[in-house]
């Protein structure tokens, strides 16, 4: 059985369109969620803190020095992503992503960038995806910069 996108905090249109992107990405769609190209997301599938069930999410994707990076920004929420919370306790995760044309799927180990590291990390997030830069007004909390270094 594949993994699926859910949360019991995500209204039912969130989780249904996370499942309409996930199909999409799969199938090597592009336009996902209604304007992200496919290479612009990976798919990231977390083990759950306290179900244990796996659980697939889409992400944005950033390579930051050469690191598969995502960000846990939850778009500017007060709340870290599910996912975020699943990972700090499973960090062995699931990557799908598409580079170029080619499609690949791997284990990963996720690790939180270092506080200290953050704040460069962060102008290099914004200088890949401009619109993330507003997401830190958006919310108290510190959005996680998170590494998936292959297995």
């Amino acid at each position: 059985m594949m993994p699926m996108a859910e949360s019991s905090t995500a209204p039912a249109s969130e989780i249904a369109d996370n499942l309409q992107t996930i199909e999409g990405f799969r199938a090597g769609r592009d336009g996902l969620g209604g304007f992200f190209p496919r290479s612009a997301l990976l798919l990231l599938t977390t083990t759950g803190a306290r179900s244990g069930q796996e659980r697939t999410w889409p992400v944005v994707r950033f390579v930051i020095d050469g690191r598969l990076s995502v960000v846990g920004s939850a778009a500017g929420r007060d709340q870290h992503p599910a996912w975020y919370h699943n990972l700090l306790v499973n960090p062995q995760v699931v990557v799908e992503q598409w580079v170029d044309d080619v499609y690949e799927s791997f284990s990963a180990v996720a690790t939180v960038a270092a506080p200290q590291e953050r704040d460069a990390l962060w102008a290099e997030v914004i200088r890949q995806n401009p619109n993330f830069a507003g997401y830190p007004a958006m919310t108290t909390r510190t959005l996680p910069i998170v590494f998936l270094n292959r297995l």
